[in-house]
């Protein structure tokens, strides 16, 4: 990991350059920025911030998605 894990549950967290808080149970990997309160998807390959997603994937995300629902 390059940057910080914080409070990272028991998705595995790999790769990740930036910040990663209060993520769930999915898969933080490859993440460029930040990512808060992310639900039960899987965030991959962000890029900016991402921040209330609900259930969906947020994969490949360039910018910021903000109260995202199912």
């Amino acid at each position: 990991m390059i940057g910080k894990t914080h409070k990272v549950g028991r998705e595995k967290a790999r790769l990740v350059i930036g910040k990663a808080r209060k993520v769930g149970q999915e898969k933080a990997r490859f993440m460029i920025g930040k990512v808060r309160k992310v639900g039960g998807e899987s965030a991959r390959f962000v890029l900016g911030k991402v921040r209330k997603v609900g259930r969906e994937n947020a994969r490949f995300v360039l910018g910021k998605v903000r109260k995202v629902g199912s």
